[in-house]
């Protein structure tokens, strides 16, 4: 018997992980922007670099009180210069 699908409750803690090139100038300061038009402050920390040295993560760990907040807030951090990509 399958289970079935968890339904998110809101407020909700979550970590974005934010892939973005290594030498991409003011990311932070804009991915930092981003989050304060939605009302988050999160402390971005360094995570892994690839192994070719070409990128790097970013973790946000933030409280979302909306669906449309999860659904936004990706697609406004994936449209800053130098993100490549948001998990």
């Amino acid at each position: 018997m399958t289970a079935a699908p968890r339904e998110l409750t809101f407020p909700v803690d979550w970590t974005f992980r934010i892939i973005v090139a290594a030498d991409a100038e003011g990311c932070e300061d804009e991915l930092r922007k981003v989050f304060a038009a939605f009302g988050l402050s999160p402390a971005l920390t360094e995570g892994l670099r690839s192994s070719t040295g070409k990128y790097r993560t970013l973790v946000a760990p933030v409280t979302l009180d909306s669906r449309r907040s999860l659904d936004e807030l990706p697609k406004a951090l994936a449209a800053v210069a130098g993100v490549k990509t948001v998990l």
